[in-house]
């Protein structure tokens, strides 16, 4: 998100918007940020060790913590080194997830790659991916949503090895709510592979990296007024933007270069 404000000489803050104008021309590029790959080892420091991941609740010296989990076997969501060991239930209950909090991974365009232990027991799998807020962290059912969806795996495996998957370009949004860097992640037990009888209960997540990716093309932006719904002269009220990357993706408009003007400064000036 991206505020400005506008100080308005009309009645209507709504008429008013319609003369502030994003100057936003065609194939504007969000501006490359000096950013650091970021890597989630999910065994960090547990080498050799049974953990178990729903005790991890704080962040100590990993970036990573266990947050919350549906539908997951007793005993089985564990550290059993050289991976992550998540075991769930696959019954009228629904499909399992668990979800992690991370941090320090600054806002803006990735490329994730994803390492894992496939075998006859991996499931399909759904990586998501979302701001950490009080809302979200309440609700995290309810933002397991395409649109925060960086991709899926199939970790089912005949001969036991361990892959590398990697994912298109994902921009992650700017966290306005919580604390800057700070996500949830969920890995989401999709369906089954409905020829493999014996498959789908496990998914063994060794780490995942994050590589700062190529520029996103800014392609759409959403202007909201806050301020009420008239205004009289010399007051102010404030445009928010979303700005939209090619995917229909929330993007950092801190990359973005972005200029405001009034299309009718008798009507209304931009601040």
């Amino acid at each position: 998100m991206k505020k400005t404000s506008f100080k308005s000489r009309v009645v209507s803050a709504f008429l008013a918007i319609t003369l502030i104008s994003a100057l936003l021309p065609g194939g504007i590029i969000a501006a490359a940020v000096d950013r650091e790959p970021v890597t989630l080892n999910l065994i960090q420091g547990y080498a050799g060790s049974d953990i178990d991941v729903t005790t991890l609740t704080d962040y100590g010296a990993r970036n990573w913590a266990y947050v919350e989990s549906f539908n997951g076997i007793g005993g089985r969501l564990r550290i059993r080194a050289p991976y992550q060991e998540l075991g769930f239930y696959d019954n009228e209950s629904g499909n399992g997830w668990i979800a992690y909090k991370v941090k320090d991974i600054p806002a803006g365009g990735y490329n994730l790659s994803f390492k894992y232990y496939a075998y006859s027991a991996g499931r399909y799998v759904g990586i998501y991916m979302f701001p950490l807020t009080a809302e979200t962290e309440a609700d995290i059912p309810g933002n397991i949503i395409p649109e925060n969806c960086i991709g899926k795996v199939n970790t089912y495996a005949f001969a036991n090895h361990i892959p590398t998957t990697t994912f298109p370009l994902y921009t992650l949004p700017e966290n306005t709510e919580g604390t800057s860097g700070e996500y949830i992640l969920v890995f989401y037990m999709e369906t089954r592979e409905p020829d493999m009888p014996g498959a789908g209960l496990y998914l063994l997540p060794i780490d995942m990296t994050f590589t700062p990716g190529g520029d996103a093309t800014l392609t759409q932006v959403n202007a909201s007024v806050f301020g009420g719904d008239t205004l009289a002269a010399g007051q102010y009220a404030a445009i928010e933007l979303d700005c939209l990357d090619e995917n229909g993706k929330s993007m950092p408009a801190i990359d973005a270069h972005v200029t405001y003007e009034s299309t009718n400064p008798a009507v209304a000036d931009v601040t």
